[in-house]
């Protein structure tokens, strides 16, 4: 996990002591984006631009609660990824998380279908 004012984030293995890390980062906004990622070279620039509407659709849940005053700060950190790289060290996609203390960004397997979540409101892109 890496402190919000950090340069990059890595891809880390999941565990138990992360999340719990995650969820004492304290009130909110909590962010959460699942992203499907192809294992194939061709087809992992897709990421890219699902990461972007995923994002965007973050940006609009998050102006809609005002659940942040800064929206553009606050999703910079995601916006610096660069998901094809990341989508690299994927398996079949990635978690992101972000917390105004923290960014995340772990491995899933299986992963069915892209979202970007706050509190109790999601969507699909």
């Amino acid at each position: 996990m890496t402190r919000a004012g950090g340069t990059s984030v890595r891809i880390e293995s999941f565990r138990v002591e992360a999340l719990k890390s995650l969820l004492a980062d304290g009130q909110g906004p909590h962010l959460s984006i699942y992203l499907p990622t192809q294992r194939r070279h061709p087809d992992r620039k897709q990421v890219s631009a699902r990461l972007h509407s995923l994002l965007h659709r973050a940006k609009e849940l998050l102006e809609s609660r005002n659940a942040v005053r800064d929206v553009e700060a606050f999703l910079e950190p995601l916006r610096q990824l660069d998901a094809e790289s990341l989508a690299e060290h994927a398996l079949d996609g990635l978690a992101l998380f972000r917390s105004e203390a923290s960014v995340a960004a772990y491995p899933r397997s299986r992963c069915s279908g892209s979202c970007a979540r706050t509190g109790d409101t999601s969507c699909s892109a």
